[in-house]
């Protein structure tokens, strides 16, 4: 088994969409993959018939995400987001990969994420310099910056790098802070992939070290080995 357990970095945020021939009225379709593949405990599954981003019905999986499915608009697709809880319940990365790339499951966000938990590296003085020394460009073109200040108040500072809509958003931010301890110097890096302008490999859930080393110049002291998210004709 591979856990994500003694990685620098690790996926602290998926989605998929799977392609099934599942009825509309069937309750908790993937129910026994979430279950024992993603190793989601089924308790506290609430379904909501009010729909949810044109799928008819919606669950959700308690503090470990939520699974969407059935409406004629998603032609027989079931979606699945799983975010940092939901991802920290998965045991074995092996399995996950084997069952999302042998049913053609498409990946459609995985963030990636490394703590700096003395701040020593990942910080946000080093995270503008980084900007200044131009080690966010992509294709030699300088990336959107947007920077959230606390003004010293110890509810954390955040760095925007990139935007969500061109499906690659950078995160680096005082995670310490964020979590109610203003002292902290827990920092965090953060890499958030998006489906809309590239093919998400399902290579990044065993290997997220290569995936966020290889995102910016930035962060490839995090890894020897980096691996790119290229973006599709369409989007350039």
């Amino acid at each position: 088994h591979q856990s994500l357990a003694n990685k620098i970095s690790f996926i602290d945020y998926l989605s998929f969409t799977y392609r099934t021939d599942v009825l509309e009225f069937d309750l908790f379709p993937l129910k026994e993959v979430l279950t024992g593949i993603f190793n989601i405990p089924y308790q506290d599954w609430t379904i909501s018939f009010g729909g949810w981003n044109g799928y008819k019905f919606k669950a959700s999986l308690g503090i470990y995400g939520l699974i969407a499915w059935g409406g004629f608009s998603q032609n027989g697709t079931v979606h699945v987001q799983l975010p940092g809880k939901g991802c920290a319940r998965i045991e074995d990365l092996i399995a996950v990969y084997e069952w999302g790339t042998r049913n053609r499951v498409k990946l459609t966000r995985v963030d990636i994420a490394h703590d700096d938990f003395e701040g020593e590296i990942v910080n946000i003085l080093n995270g503008r310099d980084w900007v200044d020394r131009g080690l966010f460009r992509a294709n030699g073109r300088p990336p959107n910056v947007r920077y959230i200040d606390d003004y010293d108040s110890g509810k954390g500072k955040t760095l925007y790098i990139g935007e969500r809509k061109n499906g690659k958003l950078i995160r680096i931010y005082e995670k310490g802070r964020e979590q109610g301890k203003p002292d902290s110097p827990w920092c965090r890096a953060e890499v958030e992939y998006r489906s809309k302008s590239r093919k998400i490999e399902w290579d990044v859930i065993l290997n997220p070290d290569h995936y966020i080393a290889g995102s910016c110049e930035a962060f490839s002291y995090l890894s020897t080995e980096q691996s790119r998210l290229e973006t599709t004709e369409q989007s350039k």
